[in-house]
């Protein structure tokens, strides 16, 4: 009878043991510093809600989804893909390098280029914006929205992000960025060519970021709190893993963005101001699909071995009696 008791015991806690284990090669520890949270592997990003009708009378009656996200993002269950093949350890990166990331994805390579050509090269960015971003680098492939299955090779290839480690460098790099653009609107080479950068506010600086992937290092949610007592915002609301702007269009509406473990995009969601859901985007991981099959049969196989342990102890207590 003991040695049953025993065995049972030690199935249950074998059970708990493994799923322990698995669990946490899917949960990351938080550390008093900022960590690299970004890993190799592929996310999508699925088109769960659009409508429409609210969204031209809410947002903007002459767009829809693609202006923010391009591709087909406009059509329910159109699918995008981001594979993270390759994370960089870069302690400093000038703002040469920074700047070039930033203009060529916001406004294009063709602008960056035109810059570079009229005097605003690796000298000039490195004279005028001294210092260094302290920032993780990475690599990764992007399928845009799409409602036919994915290419074996994507239209973006070797596509380059950053990790700010300090979300001081955020704020950094909000007034480098002013201060340049006031010099390119004052250029007249640059208005001859019809070249011009926007000036923003925190608040829309951010937005800029968040619609065109704004990686956040870990702990997420402690990250996210500094990053909202750094500024004075108006128009931004942080929550444990949310960044949440309230933006007008035709009326008010509100777009609610939530990252996940890795520092990524894990949602997106607009809503009117009755609370009523525009616009929807979630996310599937096939990384994650797989350990939940393998926690399911392991839970599969645990329970039977239980099972097995519990028949075998009632026979050995029939064959005692």
């Amino acid at each position: 009878m003991k040695l049953g008791k025993k065995k049972g015991k030690i199935s249950i806690l074998f059970f708990i043991i493994v799923l322990y284990n698995i669990n946490s090669t899917i949960i990351f520890a938080c550390g008093s510093e900022y960590t690299k949270s970004i890993e190799n592997g592929t996310q999508i990003l699925e088109v769960s809600r659009y409508d429409e009708q609210s969204w031209i009378v809410t947002i903007n009656s002459s767009s829809n989804p693609t202006n923010w996200f391009r591709g087909d993002s406009d059509k329910v269950k159109a699918q995008s893909k981001i594979t993270i093949y390759l994370c960089d350890y870069r302690d400093e990166i000038n703002s040469y390098e920074i700047f070039k990331w930033l203009i060529s994805k916001w406004y294009g390579e063709s602008v960056f280029s035109i810059l570079n050509n009229n005097g605003y090269n690796y000298s000039y960015f490195v004279a005028n914006y001294p210092g260094y971003y302290i920032a993780w680098s990475y690599y990764y492939n992007f399928w845009p929205f799409g409602t036919e299955p994915f290419n074996n090779i994507s239209d973006y290839l070797s596509e380059r992000s950053y990790i700010f480690k300090d979300p001081s460098s955020f704020t950094k790099l909000l007034a480098d960025y002013n201060n340049f653009t006031h010099v390119v609107n004052n250029d007249l080479n640059l208005i001859a060519l019809n070249i011009s950068l926007d000036t923003m506010d925190a608040s829309e600086f951010l937005w800029r970021f968040a619609i065109n992937g704004f990686t956040l290092a870990s702990p997420i949610s402690n990250y996210l709190a500094e990053l909202s007592n750094m500024i004075e915002w108006t128009k931004v609301q942080f929550t444990e893993n949310k960044i949440i702007f309230n933006r007008t269009g035709i009326t008010s509406y509100i777009v609610e963005m939530s990252y996940n473990s890795n520092g990524n995009l894990e949602t997106v969601t607009v809503k009117d101001t009755d609370n009523e859901i525009i616009y929807e985007i979630i996310s599937i991981y096939p990384k994650i699909i797989v350990y939940i099959i393998i926690v399911s049969v392991v839970t599969s196989v645990s329970i039977i071995f239980i099972m097995i342990n519990f028949f075998l102890k009632k026979k050995r207590l029939r064959e005692i009696a």
